[in-house]
């Protein structure tokens, strides 16, 4: 049994991993056998030539690609997630995020919401750890109106004392509707990170009453530079999107953005923060976007179990963890294989969400599991499998403009260039069973976090566990 809220907690967890969990009933093959080029059904301009990259003479980078649908999206991304922040400067990604749109040197709300409006189109505004993402979505004959719209607030912005009221209340909702696994999952990385990728991608709810508009601006004019912004575009054309971008964007500064290495420290906390279920995660050391053993983790990842396959399906045919915990728990409960990879680093281990009795039986199972693959327990037909429901995923990922468009900008902003999902397809098949095997042994055996969180009182420490 899974807890009534179950698919949001899953839902949580998968939007943070490198993967996407879905139906696999794409894969013509079945899943024990490797995906040949014939039961790959190939899509509309996937292949690298189509996909194009330019650079801006301030270190912009501008890349797009056409599938020739009707509606088009463009997203500036820029380097200047939690990440990104000071010890002073805490709290001001998630800030900027809401204070995208509010008046700035070329627009006032107003004009920027009439005019969105008027043009058909939606804007966004998102912050994670590592970037702040401006994006908007538009009939493809609309691309100068929205870039128009959309130029001002990174190239001129102005942050009004007036309008800041409004900015802080949606940081305090936020915060307010902040679910039980992300709340859980932004303790994880502090412990696990200390800083840099450990800072919060929400605001302290103490910190909003000290920071303001000057604050803001001066957040800007340090990461509103050239070497860190990204401009992609999807079904638009690329000399027009260049074109726009050189004209609205070209004359911000040049210069680097500097990201310091992140270093991974590991450790342990317990807090009651609500009553109800126990929420644990369990993680070790994992590989970053960049690293060489990313497709080990992936493919680990999969064999272990991350999310269903059917809608209300308990997966527990292919997912070693919710068949390890099936006959240790009666009550409900969820887990499954967490992997969060960053430019940099990641973290690689299992998610938990148990009653506080149950909690800790879980864990340990979750723990034998992996001890369970470490020891060579693991087929090639077990492998086969994994590997072709990491081909189903990534293929599935074109299938969709938002998820290839978030795709494509990840790939640019951290590598300045763009491999296509059958590209990427020679590395998940080069993977090998002594290579999983091998992963499994590090994955709790150096500075393992453990962060229990809701009802802990149940919970085991890091000593018993492993």
């Amino acid at each position: 049994m899974l807890p009534a809220n179950s698919n949001k907690l899953i839902h949580s967890l998968q939007r943070l991993s490198i993967t996407v969990s879905r139906s696999l009933s794409a894969a013509a093959a079945p899943l024990t056998d490797p995906l040949e080029d014939e039961h790959i059904i190939p899509f509309k301009n996937s292949s690298q030539s189509e996909f194009q990259v330019s650079t801006l003479d301030n270190g912009i980078k501008v890349a797009s690609y056409d599938n020739g649908g009707a509606i088009s999206r463009v997203v500036v991304a820029i380097k200047a997630g939690s990440r990104a922040e000071t010890q002073a400067q805490k709290g001001l990604s998630h800030l900027m995020k809401n204070a995208a749109f509010v008046t700035n040197g070329g627009r006032s709300i107003l004009r920027t919401v009439r005019e969105t409006q008027q043009n058909g189109g939606t804007l966004e505004c998102s912050n994670s750890r590592e970037l702040l993402s401006r994006s908007c979505a538009f009939m493809r004959t609309k691309l100068p109106e929205m870039m128009e719209n959309m130029a001002p607030g990174i190239v001129d912005p102005a942050f009004k004392p007036w309008e800041m009221g409004d900015v802080k209340a949606q940081c305090a909702n936020d915060i307010a509707t902040l679910d039980a696994t992300a709340a859980n999952l932004e303790l994880l990385h502090k412990t696990a990170f200390r800083d840099g990728l450990g800072n919060s991608v929400y605001c302290d709810k103490l910190k909003l009453a000290v920071l303001g508009p000057a604050d803001l601006e001066e957040f800007a004019s340090q990461h509103y530079i050239g070497g860190g912004i990204s401009v992609v575009g999807a079904n638009v054309d690329h000399n027009e999107l260049l074109r726009y971008s050189t004209d609205l964007l070209g004359s911000l500064p040049g210069g680097a953005s500097v990201t310091t290495a992140q270093q991974y420290h590991g450790g342990e906390l317990h807090m009651n923060t609500s009553n109800g279920f126990s929420y644990a995660s369990l993680v070790g050391a994992g590989a970053g976007l960049t690293s060489a053993d990313l497709p080990v983790f992936v493919i680990l990842q999969r064999l272990l179990g991350s999310g269903t396959s059917i809608k209300w399906g308990s997966n527990t045919v292919s997912s070693r963890l919710n068949r390890s915990v099936a006959d240790v728990s009666e009550g409900p409960r969820m887990v499954t294989a967490l992997n969060v990879s960053y430019s940099d680093a990641g973290l690689f281990g299992v998610h938990a969400v148990a009653s506080p009795s149950s909690i800790g039986a879980v864990l340990r199972s979750a723990v034998n599991e992996v001890k369970d693959i470490s020891g060579g327990n693991i087929t090639v037909e077990d492998l086969e499998r994994a590997k072709n429901q990491v081909k189903a995923g990534a293929m599935m990922l074109s299938e969709g403009s938002e998820d290839m468009t978030e795709d494509l900008v990840n790939q640019v902003v951290f590598t300045g260039g763009y491999a296509s999902p059958a590209a990427l397809f020679k590395n998940i098949d080069s993977v090998t069973l002594e290579q999983v095997v091998e992963t499994a042994k590090q994955v709790f055996a150096v500075k393992p976090t453990l962060v229990v969180t809701g009802d802990s009182s149940g919970s085991p420490y890091l000593d018993e566990l492993l």
